[in-house]
């Protein structure tokens, strides 16, 4: 018999790990919810090497 499950993704759960703003320090809920306020806001950062 074969598994059922093969072939299906599991939603990945970002609920451990906290969304926040680097600049101001904000929490939000969602990734898309922290993009949209570093567009708005300009808080944009490069990353360090």
């Amino acid at each position: 018999m074969k598994n059922s499950s093969k072939g299906k993704k599991e939603k990945a759960t970002t609920t451990s790990s906290v969304l926040s703003c680097e600049t101001c320090g904000e929490n939000f809920e969602s990734r898309n919810k922290l993009f949209m306020h570093i567009g708005e806001s300009g808080h944009a950062m490069l990353k360090a090497r």
